[in-house]
């Protein structure tokens, strides 16, 4: 197994001892078969086929607790350059030029998910 990659970005909202030196970090784990993974019912059409591309790169994000809390996927756009789509289990979908913009938006909505919380898979 490939060692994640570990990136940090701003605290979360709801962390109660959140100050400018802080970090929070989430840990990349690519994901090899993607379509294993439940995407959000509401995907925009533009997303969908952004990440459906062969040079996508797909990583499950999982931080503190061993939780899982989102899916990242690094995409290339015509206009805008490198771009990264995060989800969340609960169909927030955030797509920012920078993964820790990405990621920020998901650890908040995320905060209340277990230890051990694991995403959606398809069944096959």
């Amino acid at each position: 197994m490939r060692l994640p990659i570990r990136i940090s970005t701003s605290p979360p909202s709801f962390s109660p001892t959140a100050d400018d030196d802080m970090s929070f970090y989430c840990d990349l784990r690519e994901i090899a078969d993607r379509a294993s993974y439940a995407m959000p019912d509401s995907l925009p059409a533009e997303i969908a086929e952004a990440i459906s591309r062969p040079l996508t790169v797909a990583y499950s994000v999982l931080v503190s607790e061993d939780r899982e809390i989102g899916l990242l996927f690094c995409h290339e756009d015509e206009e805008e350059g490198l771009m990264y789509c995060a989800f969340d289990p609960f169909g927030t979908i955030t797509r920012e030029p920078a993964a820790n913009e990405a990621l920020w938006t998901i650890a908040n909505t995320t905060r209340d998910l277990p230890p051990g919380h694991r995403l959606s898979r398809v069944a096959g």
